[in-house]
């Protein structure tokens, strides 16, 4: 995988485990929903969305699992004022209110999409998690993940 290449790399050990090493996409600036819809997608995948926090780091609000819907209208929902959206209004506030950022990995895979999203639902477990009606499998305790290049706040 190449350094700029948005996607992962799966492998089975002699022992069973199986690592995944993740390539984010870059973390993308968004102040509407057209931001969006410029830049993601319909493909399946994970995003996570952030706020720039009072210290200026990146601090995560919510996991989000695209597999029955596509990233684009699965992200689209935290700028959705219906009632029958089930994010937060907590995330919602943070949406309208600070600056927003995001960023996904594609995964089309669903097996692989599973174990990857479970074990950043761990990375991530500050954040609101929209598993998207996924459930954990019982490989979860086999599964690592490596992502060197993301770097995790937690909330103040």
């Amino acid at each position: 995988m190449r350094s700029n290449e948005i996607g992962y790399r799966k492998s089975i050990k002699t022992n069973g485990d199986i690592v995944y090493e993740t390539q984010w996409s870059p973390y993308y600036y968004t102040q509407t929903k057209f931001d969006i819809l410029k830049r993601l997608t319909e493909m399946t995948g994970i995003f996570v969305v952030f706020y720039l926090n009072k210290y200026k780091r990146l601090t995560p609000i919510m996991l989000g699992a695209a597999w029955y819907t596509g990233l684009r209208p699965s992200m689209l929902r935290i700028y959705d004022k219906f009632a029958e959206n089930i994010i937060p209004n907590e995330v919602k506030n943070l949406v309208e209110n600070e600056k927003i950022y995001y960023k996904y990995l594609e995964i089309y895979d669903l097996e692989d999409f599973v174990d990857i999203f479970y074990k950043c639902c761990d990375i991530y477990k500050e954040a609101y998690i929209d598993n998207n009606g996924l459930e954990k499998t019982d490989r979860a305790e086999r599964v690592y993940l490596v992502d060197n290049k993301t770097k995790i706040y937690k909330r103040n």
